[in-house]
């Protein structure tokens, strides 16, 4: 993604303002409280055209909101969005103990085969001992 343009010195910049509708305006400033504003809300724009596209863009977005406005009930709606983030934590934190819980009974189990064949080898040398003694 490339870099915003900020206005520096005494260039001018765009901006959309609202008065009648959504216009564009030009602005040549310097250190103005207003161009960091503007800056800060993303609305700084090099040429008139890039506001122009801006503005449409604003325009649309409004009316789409008043055409849908579940669009804009979801949108101020963080809860619902820290509800499912703590629904998919929890999800999340049984399947970590599920996880835990198969790779404890699966040490156990490797634990006890060890122990298994220890002992099958433990068998497998006092019959050879046996049988060497037998052959003296």
């Amino acid at each position: 993604m490339a870099e915003r343009w900020k206005p520096e010195g005494y260039e001018e910049y765009w901006y959309l303002s609202t008065g009648i509708g959504i216009e564009v305006n030009c602005i040549k400033c310097n250190l103005c409280s207003s161009v960091e504003a503007d800056y800060e809300a993303g609305n700084c724009f090099q040429t008139r055209k890039e506001a122009e596209a801006a503005a449409a863009k604003v325009k649309d977005l409004l009316l789409d909101l008043h055409k849908n406005p579940e669009n804009l009930r979801k949108s101020e709606e963080p809860s619902q969005k820290l509800g499912a983030l703590s629904e998919l934590c929890e999800t999340l934190d049984k399947e970590i103990e599920g996880t835990r819980e198969v790779r404890d009974n699966l040490q156990k189990s490797v634990n006890m085969e060890a122990t298994r064949l220890r002992t099958l080898e433990e068998v497998r040398c006092e019959v050879k001992m046996m049988m060497e003694a037998e052959e003296c």
